[in-house]
């Protein structure tokens, strides 16, 4: 039976809280399924989009159709969408928090209730962050993703607090290679010990060796073999039984009736200060248009060919909005205030932003 995908309201979300709250050490009750429908508790989300109840087992299982589904949502970021994940937990909830032996073990509620201004618990949501890592790292993701989706883990807490780093394709190839147990099917023992450091372990050293690499090296430009390389000897004990790296294929995403012919975001909205400084703030989903790393770049903006730079302010510890610079005259001429722009990236590498057929 398929059902609309909706968003919990801030009524929804509240009842949702005090169930969960209530529920906590307790014999399995039913979740409060009549706020999924409930017109005072949920709001209705554009595209008609219909979902399923096929069984998920791990978060990769969420990940895939999930993302299959909810392309043809229009947010301004997807991620932080409290209304909608929320709502996504209530409907997937004997997935997210199954019953065992007549139980359930609910978690605490940032695992089910997205907290879009925390950064360090919005990482927490059982679907939300499996969606997120699906999209910005599409290969070598197996340890984030082969594993089960009601449990949220110790890799994934410590690791997304450092996304800026995973995203680089060499860095999360050589992580793959270095702490995945292929013949398993699950992460290496002691790779995120916390009692006692281990040498070349994922918790402790590799965070302290990359930071010296940044230093020297540009890590975005490095392979997955040259990483390794770079880390030196004391990593080496974790490549005992690994595959050498080969180029891996993502998961192949399920067939739209009539995809767009480009891939497509919105920018932020544009404020006073935005448009006096020339500058547009690019969305966390948006920055996939755009190189990792500081750069000056060829965009055309309304039409208009222009040389910009671009800062995706990754951050050590809290990742912000990336800034484009495009100059004052254009925008001051072409954007409308308080209103976000439309952003793509052709089929050529070339990124328009307020191209027309999207903004008029």
């Amino acid at each position: 039976m398929r059902h609309a995908l909706r968003r919990l309201n801030e009524a929804g979300v509240q009842d949702f809280r005090s169930w969960l709250a209530a529920s906590r050490g307790r014999t399995a009750t039913a979740p409060p399924s009549h706020l999924l429908d409930d017109r005072t508790r949920s709001d209705t989300v554009e595209g008609d989009i219909l979902l399923e109840r096929p069984g998920f087992t791990t978060k990769r299982d969420a990940a895939v159709y999930l993302r299959d589904r909810l392309r043809r949502v229009r947010s301004l970021d997807l991620h932080r969408d409290q209304g909608l994940w929320t709502w996504l937990a209530l409907f997937y909830f004997d997935d997210v928090c199954p019953v065992t032996d007549g139980h359930r073990r609910v978690l605490d509620q940032a695992h089910y209730v997205l907290d879009h201004v925390n950064d360090r618990r919005r990482y927490r949501h059982l679907l939300a962050t499996p969606h997120q890592i699906l999209l910005e790292m599409p290969d070598h993701n197996r340890l984030f993703l082969d594993a089960p989706l009601s449990v949220h883990g110790d890799l994934v807490e410590q690791m997304m607090g450092r996304l800026y780093v995973i995203r680089l394709p060499g860095v999360r190839a050589a992580l793959e290679r270095l702490y995945f147990d292929h013949e398993g099917g699950r992460p290496k023992r002691g790779i995120m010990s916390s009692k006692k450091p281990r040498r070349g372990d994922l918790r402790n050293r590799l965070p302290a060796r990359i930071r010296q690499l940044q230093r020297t090296y540009d890590l975005a430009a490095v392979t997955g073999e040259q990483f390794l390389q770079l880390l030196g000897p004391e990593f080496e004990p974790w490549l005992d039984g690994s595959p050498r790296l080969e180029p891996e294929v993502a998961d192949t995403p399920a067939p739209e009736p009539s995809p767009p012919p480009d891939p497509e975001w919105v920018t932020r909205p544009l404020t006073a200060a935005d448009l006096r400084h020339g500058q547009i703030r690019i969305p966390r989903e948006a920055k996939a248009a755009f190189p990792p790393t500081r750069c000056e770049l060829q965009v055309r903006v309304f039409g208009v060919q222009a040389i910009a730079s671009y800062n995706p302010r990754m951050g050590p510890l809290v990742e912000r909005d990336g800034i484009l610079v495009v100059g004052n005259n254009v925008l001051a001429e072409q954007a409308r205030p308080e209103r976000p722009v439309a952003l793509r990236k052709r089929a050529d590498g070339v990124i328009e932003v307020g191209h027309p057929d999207a903004d008029s």
